[in-house]
């Protein structure tokens, strides 16, 4: 279990490191990307839980292959919303930051309580 925790720790510091060094998306073009993002890990999980094509979707190569692409491009598409979030176009750039922090932690709270609850 330590090594998927780590594997998904790396790929999501890379995708944020990425995200440092390039911007492959365009401010405007962002959220079409999580949606389609958001809509295709949604369905490769489904696939992949509920056994259909099992010789495919649950193999092991593709399941770590997905988790590091989910793990990449969540820190990449996180960083990015960060940078595009509080950038010189944004009025208010303080009150930005803050509630992005406060989403964010929000987020992460509500994810580990339902993580621990489907773990017990």
């Amino acid at each position: 279990m330590i090594v998927v925790v780590t594997y998904a720790s790396l790929a999501d510091t890379l995708g944020r490191w990425l995200a440092g060094r390039r911007d492959l998306i365009s401010k405007q073009g962002l959220l079409g990307v999580c949606i389609i993002s958001g809509l295709f890990y949604t369905l490769a999980y489904m696939l992949t839980f509920e056994g259909v094509w099992p010789r495919f979707f649950g193999s092991q190569w593709f399941v770590i292959i997905l988790l590091g692409l989910f793990a990449a491009s969540c820190g990449y598409l996180t960083t990015v919303g960060m940078k595009y979030g509080s950038d010189e176009s944004t009025l208010f750039r303080g009150l930005a930051g803050t509630i992005m922090g406060i989403h964010l932690s929000f987020g992460i709270s509500v994810g580990s309580t339902i993580a621990i609850a489907f773990l017990s």
